[in-house]
């Protein structure tokens, strides 16, 4: 490894942070969703909030090709292939959004019609 490649610093730092932060803007997204909402008002906050966080795991995981390719190290590529692994298992299902969004007996049951 190069001791004078600063992205061997910087790529795990903005890795470890992009995780944390999508996880913790996710959260706050999802909370600002109320249960007394019109359902296609619902489906667009979880749709931002899930695009927000595929944003910021994107930026992290594009930093490491950027450095991979640049540098050559393995370490990048191995943190830009977790990160997109990471965010492969984030896909939307509608078990997720049952789960995650607030919703009406009578939304629950027009979901749960979707699953079966």
């Amino acid at each position: 490894m190069n001791q004078e490649d600063i992205f061997v610093y910087i790529v795990p730092v903005v890795a470890a942070v992009g995780y944390f932060a999508s996880q913790h803007l996710l959260r706050k997204l999802l909370s600002g969703i109320k249960k007394e909402e019109q359902l296609q008002s619902k489906l667009g906050k979880y749709q931002t909030a899930l695009l927000v966080q595929y944003a910021v795991i994107e930026g992290p995981a594009f930093l490491a090709l950027f450095a991979y390719y640049g540098t050559g190290n393995a370490l990048h590529l191995v943190i830009a292939i977790s990160l997109l692994a990471y965010l492969f298992t984030k896909k939307p299902t509608v078990a997720k959004l049952i789960k995650d969004v607030p919703l009406t007996l009578e939304e629950h049951r027009q979901f749960d019609i979707l699953r079966n």
